[in-house]
């Protein structure tokens, strides 16, 4: 299980084994604008798939989100209780 596909399914809400899917799928396509497949066009699997995406071809962005969203918030306590 990897770390990607674990945390790709936390942030879309399924389970992990979509989100393995998903990263295959992004993997197996070689343009980032096509379309998706059926199961990834609606709910938490379009979710799932967007952050494959986001994670097979910009994976700086997704890395850098993920700190930025766990270190603003420490920030900001940081600042009020400072």
């Amino acid at each position: 299980m990897s770390l990607t596909a674990s945390i790709i399914a936390k942030l879309s809400l399924t389970d992990v084994a979509l989100a393995r899917r998903a990263l295959d799928t992004a993997s197996a396509l070689d343009d980032p604008n096509a379309k998706p497949p059926a199961e990834f066009q609606r709910g938490a699997g379009a979710r799932c798939y967007a952050f494959a995406v986001i994670a097979r071809y910009r994976p700086g962005l997704l890395w850098t989100g993920m700190v930025a969203a766990i270190a603003i918030p420490f920030f900001l306590l940081m600042r009020l209780f400072h």
